[in-house]
């Protein structure tokens, strides 16, 4: 997964994360949940330039993190180089200077954080969880393996699975006449899932790939014709098209050929201009 997604997943997650109880199983999502306030405090300080002692509590408050650990917190986001921290001779907050000039150097700076909270392994295999699964619907077994290639264990992928179903990061569907049951990114695909399920449980492995490929590809080629989609052979292509899996505008009242289709782009993980201001999965 690329980076700069899975630092922006990273955010989304814990921002969703944010209305739930904050019970024993939420300790699962510790590093999650404090590098995402974190992030939250930084995009609440960008383009301000100076803020006082009192604006930065109150946004601090707002992101959720106590005022008693908000020392320790600004000292850590300050060797990032997004933040100057002003203090007078005792060590009280004077004023916090920023220098955030991009959105991407909030995620870098989430994303290095989060390290520093030393997840625990769970926690770790959520976002690559994340990332397949909203590429493409699969199975249990297919997802937990293919994880398990990236160098987590099966059961740790598979109490990923769990705490994600549980706080509604993911969904199930069963197709009942295929006896499988697929799990998927709510947000991106349940509005598709019920006309692709048949198609998606009867796929073999190289097809999955195939698909995955071409989930891949579509996210950099939004407006090219459908006919330069070269991740997969042109009769999956063109079945992706057809199911919807692939979503397309035609330019024409009738299409002659597949350059006629061009790629729309897939239904994208919110900005960070959404309503909470921050990425949120679609559940803000």
């Amino acid at each position: 997964m690329d980076d700069r997604d899975s630092r922006a997943m990273l955010f989304a997650v814990g921002k969703h994360l944010a209305p739930f109880q904050h019970d024993h199983v939420m300790t699962h999502f510790y590093a999650t949940r404090r590098s995402s306030q974190e992030g939250d405090l930084l995009i609440r300080l960008r383009s301000l330039d100076v803020v006082s002692h009192d604006r930065v509590q109150a946004f601090a408050r707002d992101a959720g993190i106590p005022s008693q650990e908000l020392p320790a917190i600004l000292n850590g986001l300050s060797q990032s180089g997004l933040l100057e921290v002003v203090t007078d001779a005792r060590g009280t907050l004077i004023e916090v200077r920023e220098r955030i000039f991009t959105e991407q150097a909030v995620f870098r700076t989430i994303a290095s954080r989060f390290e520093n909270y030393n997840p625990e392994p769970v926690e770790r295999a959520v976002i690559p969880l994340l990332d397949l699964l909203s590429r493409l619907p699969l199975s249990d077994a297919e997802a937990i393996a293919r994880i398990v290639r990236e160098g987590f264990d099966e059961e740790t992928v598979r109490r990923a699975l769990q705490l994600q179903e549980g706080f509604k990061l993911l969904r199930r569907r069963h197709v009942s006449d295929l006896g499988l049951t697929l799990v998927y990114n709510d947000y991106l695909w349940g509005h598709k899932i019920p006309s692709l399920e048949r198609v998606l449980a009867g796929l073999r492995e190289r097809e999955t790939d195939y698909l995955l490929a071409l989930s891949e590809e579509v996210r950099g080629v939004q407006g090219r014709a459908v006919s330069s989609l070269t991740a997969a052979p042109p009769h999956l292509v063109d079945m992706a098209v057809h199911t919807g899996f692939v979503g397309h505008s035609n330019h024409r009242d009738a299409f002659q050929s597949r350059d006629d289709l061009h790629v729309q782009p897939p239904v994208p993980w919110p900005t960070s201009r959404c309503c909470c201001r921050a990425r949120c999965l679609g559940y803000c």
